[in-house]
């Protein structure tokens, strides 16, 4: 979870002088909002850095929303997306497997795999079994994008980032209020 937040408003309150303060709010609103919705990406893009689950996977665990008029929130769900999702080899399921021999190179974070001993790819999933029986088969799971944006690395990047774009966002926002595009 990043938060982001607008604390000084009085640059913006002098900038726009002449304007209520209706329409400082909302171009500030405004700003926040355009920030945490292009967080998406900044966060994406910085995870693709060190793991392997395909950014449509990221960005669709990733939720935006205000927390109130000068404080919005980048969050993602808890939910473990399954192995298959993340780079694995072989890409299909062989014609023929020779019992004991692992075959299934798994890497979660770019250059840390290896082979997964008694993991074997079905149809749509990576599993192993539960026991020496045939069944129950237990379907292997990597680490939340929650886990992932919440490693220091990526956070404070994340972090940094927003705080960048939302001074160029709110200097959108009052250009457009300045030069008549909003009222």
């Amino acid at each position: 979870m990043i938060k982001i937040e607008l604390v000084d408003m009085s640059n913006i309150e002098r900038m726009l002088a002449g304007f209520s303060q209706g329409a400082v709010e909302r171009a500030a609103k405004a700003a926040i909002l355009r920030t945490i919705k292009g967080a998406k990406s900044f966060a994406a893009s910085k995870l693709k850095e060190r793991y392997t689950l395909k950014s449509g996977e990221m960005t669709k665990e990733m939720k935006t929303r205000m927390l109130n008029d000068l404080c919005g929130q980048l969050y993602a769900k808890s939910r473990r997306p399954a192995l298959r999702f993340f780079k694995h080899s072989p890409q299909k399921r062989p014609k023929r497997v020779t019992k004991g021999n692992p075959y299934l190179y798994s890497e979660v974070i770019r250059g840390q795999g290896g082979i997964m001993a008694h993991a074997f790819l079905g149809k749509k999933e990576i599993f192993t079994r539960a026991g020496k029986e045939r069944y129950p088969l237990k379907t292997r799971y990597g680490p939340s994008v929650a886990e992932m944006l919440g490693k220091p690395p990526t956070s404070t990047f994340v972090m940094a980032k927003m705080q960048e774009r939302l001074e160029i966002d709110v200097m959108h926002e009052v250009s457009a209020l300045l030069g008549g595009f909003r009222t």
